[in-house]
């Protein structure tokens, strides 16, 4: 009997014992997202071709102070940019922005891209060249994603086609071809001599029809020759 009591009395400990500890080990496997501070800062533009396409553009750096989480892949790594700061992390960002109060659009590609004049935000100097903008984590800025110059871009080899892919994708596009390298893609750090566009609101939204195609092409048709008149 002494010996059964023994064995139960051993049971219930190595539970109590495991109900006690089991939170506590489970606690050091969470991860914590903290972000402590988090500031903007302004510097010239550098580290990238976009720099050299216009002077409006700078560095917008984002500079935050966080905890292992958000410094930290799955896996346990650093992710780049960051780096020990004390008992925290300071992770810094630098994209290619621009200000704001400096936008300026290109009606032609605006009407080209959703068929009537609207606040897509592109940014376009001049009637030649165009910069695609995504926001930025400042609202005061936006950040520059690619590069189009349709200076050099043949008219006669301007396609407007439509695309199936996935069985959810249906769209319409125009595929522009240069006589040499007319654009660049900053995440992928690529340029080419080939623009493609999609004209539908997404690839998924389906095709336009003949008379929004006609529109298009008229649009094209402008953007081309304002920008040749400016080249002359």
């Amino acid at each position: 009997m002494s010996r059964m009591v023994e064995i139960m009395r051993q049971a219930v400990l190595i539970r109590l014992v495991y109900f006690m500890c089991f939170p506590l080990l489970a606690g050091c496997a969470t991860r914590y997202d903290v972000v402590f501070t988090e500031k903007f800062i302004e510097e010239p533009c550098s580290g990238s071709i976009l720099c050299e396409k216009d002077r409006n553009f700078v560095l917008v750096k984002r500079i935050r102070e966080v905890s292992a989480g958000v410094a930290r892949n799955t896996a346990g790594t650093l992710i780049p940019g960051c780096a020990m700061h004390g008992k925290q992390y300071i992770c810094e960002q630098g994209e290619v922005g621009l200000p704001r109060n400096k936008l300026l659009s290109n009606e032609n590609y605006d009407l080209l891209l959703q068929g009537y004049q609207s606040s897509i935000s592109s940014y376009s100097p001049n009637p030649c060249e165009v910069f695609s903008t995504t926001k930025s984590q400042n609202d005061e800025y936006l950040i520059i994603e690619d590069y189009m110059n349709f200076a050099h871009v043949e008219l006669e080899r301007v396609n407007i086609e439509n695309h199936t892919g996935s069985p959810l994708e249906d769209y319409t596009a125009v595929h522009f071809v240069c006589d040499r390298e007319c654009y660049y893609d900053e995440d992928r750090n690529i340029n080419s001599n080939e623009i493609h566009l999609v004209l539908s609101k997404s690839r998924r939204s389906g095709r336009l029809d003949e008379t929004d195609i006609e529109k298009r092409q008229a649009s094209i048709v402008r953007l081309i020759n304002d920008c040749r008149m400016e080249m002359i």
